[in-house]
């Protein structure tokens, strides 16, 4: 993480950025952290209201000068606005980018003197226009993060910065990436990471029906392994899939294993393909700009950048509604699963014919082992 201050003492940075929700809307907000970093030429400070363990991922970017954690400002109701305003005006903040709206979080800048303090209001919610200075205006309904390439670069353009996210959005801690190497399969360059997160039950697709995707890209492509990517919340997922295939099949099962976030997401930009939820996973992936597969059951598609290829439902609001089949068709449509994939892979990459291929070892430590 950079320096906080400059030699004579004076804060470097006076520009910041709140992000709320899940992990996943952070990293899908991050490619415009780092391009507003860019533009100004140094590193920018967040607000994060997420756990303190989360935090390494984003103090480990070079763009970010430092993560100011806010969970407990955000659990304490009565007198978050005034703590918030203090922590705001001590750290000599002058714009503050609110790329999720709270109205508290506005109010504070506000009583803070923020002087420029830059987001969006809800149609429906006129009034409290006045707590920014520069404005955006989105749907009703939701969570704006969907749309957020349509709404952010417009009010980004009123305050000075017509900047484009720049991408790889994440970068991976060396030492992190030192500590999972050990966990690969001889041959990384192969492996598809299978994204079994997701925020509620309604967004995660069935263990058998990753299991059927997961063996019949197998048998199709014999040459690759699999990443089972999530936390203890979903190893019952990864537990039926690993009972659903055969012994053959190289897996590498990290949802019981005790990897920090950093370390996760270091193993995870290893991967070549991604097939997974809309989740956190997901999004990590597209920031590492892997081509990947989203599923789309219980929240609207996304396509946010080009080597995102969405699968949606035929049944409104259920996974249920995606079949193994169009989640295959789709991976041999746009990911280049043969031998060639491995010495020039491109975000948009044309189908290859099935093949016979060269089969990886079983990844050490972490594999069907695990399962």
């Amino acid at each position: 993480m950079a320096e906080n201050t400059a030699p004579d003492g004076v804060l470097r940075s006076r520009m910041a950025i709140y992000i709320s929700g899940g992990i996943g809307d952070v990293v899908l907000h991050m490619g415009y952290v780092r391009a507003l970093a860019q533009e100004v030429g140094e590193p920018l400070t967040m607000l994060l209201p997420h756990a303190q363990a989360t935090h390494c991922l984003f103090d480990s970017q070079s763009y970010i000068d430092r993560v100011i954690g806010l969970e407990d400002i955000h659990k304490d109701r009565k007198h978050r606005v005034a703590h918030l305003s203090e922590l705001l005006r001590a750290q000599q903040i002058d714009t503050l980018f609110l790329f999720s709206f709270h109205r508290f979080v506005a109010q504070a800048a506000k009583r803070a003197r923020v002087a420029r303090r830059v987001g969006f209001i809800r149609y429906h919610q006129p009034h409290l226009a006045r707590l920014l200075t520069h404005r955006g205006w989105v749907r009703r309904r939701g969570t704006p993060h969907p749309d957020t390439h349509t709404w952010l670069p417009p009010i980004l353009r009123r305050c000075g910065y017509d900047v484009t996210p720049v991408y790889p959005s994440l970068e991976v801690a060396p030492a992190a990436r030192d500590q999972v190497r050990e966990l690969l399969p001889a041959d990384a360059s192969r492996m598809v990471g299978i994204g079994l997160n997701g925020s509620s039950a309604d967004k995660r697709y069935s263990g058998e029906a990753f299991a059927l995707v997961i063996q019949q890209l197998h048998q199709r492509f014999p040459g690759l392994s699999f990443l089972l990517f999530g936390a203890s919340d979903v190893a019952d997922t990864a537990s039926a899939i690993c009972a659903c295939l055969p012994s053959d099949v190289s897996l590498i099962n990290i949802t019981q294993s005790k990897l920090n976030l950093c370390e996760s997401d270091a193993l995870l930009a290893e991967c070549s393909y991604f097939i997974g939820n809309d989740s956190m996973g997901l999004h990590l992936a597209l920031a590492h700009q892997i081509p990947s597969i989203g599923l789309f059951g219980a929240t609207p598609p996304m396509s946010y950048v080009p080597w995102l290829y969405p699968v949606v439902t035929t049944i409104p609001s259920s996974m249920d509604g995606i079949s193994p089949q169009a989640v295959i068709d789709t991976a041999c449509r746009h990911f280049q699963l043969g031998l060639a994939a491995a010495s020039a892979l491109q975000p948009e990459l044309p189908a290859s014919p099935a093949g016979s291929l060269s089969s990886v070892e079983p990844a050490s430590r972490l594999e069907r082992s695990a399962c």
